[in-house]
């Protein structure tokens, strides 16, 4: 699994850039794509002028999430059982007007109906966790079926610079 030391070489165009981080990240066997949108409006500022405290209170909201769908698909010590955790990698796409997060999930490997079972209780959860978080969010889940369409279309909004700066690594909020 990729960590979050991906760094393009510096010579390479955007178009190459967001291609070469696609290629990192497709070969993982995602299970579910998913986008959480905040439905609210961005800052009226180009995204090159959004201040950094806009952009941790989104990602803050995506790690607590995150914690409280470890906890509704691991368990009640999914903090302890770091083999055991879905990872995840998310892109925060469209600041200055509906900012929202599209991710890829995988779950922990085990056994076909451990994994089912996961995915049920992702599937369950994923809007409900969300909303108590965010009122006026909205959650899109989908199994992944086309790995490299999925990985293409969270790699959509790296062709802007700042989209590396928030792009959150599977390893990023639950480091053991």
């Amino acid at each position: 699994m990729p960590t979050s030391d991906f760094s393009p070489p510096s010579h390479l165009d955007p178009v190459q850039r967001a291609q070469a981080w696609r290629e990192w990240i497709a070969p993982q066997p995602w299970d579910r794509f998913v986008t959480l949108a905040f439905n609210q409006a961005g800052s009226p500022r180009p995204v090159t002028g959004l201040a950094d405290n806009q952009t941790l209170a989104l990602k803050d909201k995506l790690k607590e999430w995150d914690g409280r769908m470890q906890r509704k698909v691991v368990g009640t010590n999914w903090a302890k059982n770091h083999d055991q955790r879905f990872v995840g990698v998310y892109t925060l796409e469209k600041l200055s007007t509906n900012p929202h997060w599209h991710g890829l999930v995988r779950f922990y490997e085990v056994s076909d109906e451990e994994r089912r079972r996961q995915g049920h209780e992702f599937d369950q959860w994923a809007h409900t966790v969300w909303r108590r978080l965010v009122p006026s969010g909205d959650v899109i889940v989908k199994a992944v079926n086309d790995e490299r369409g999925a990985v293409g279309y969270i790699g959509k909004s790296l062709l802007d610079q700042l989209n590396y700066a928030n792009w959150v690594p599977q390893d990023e909020f639950w480091r053991p």
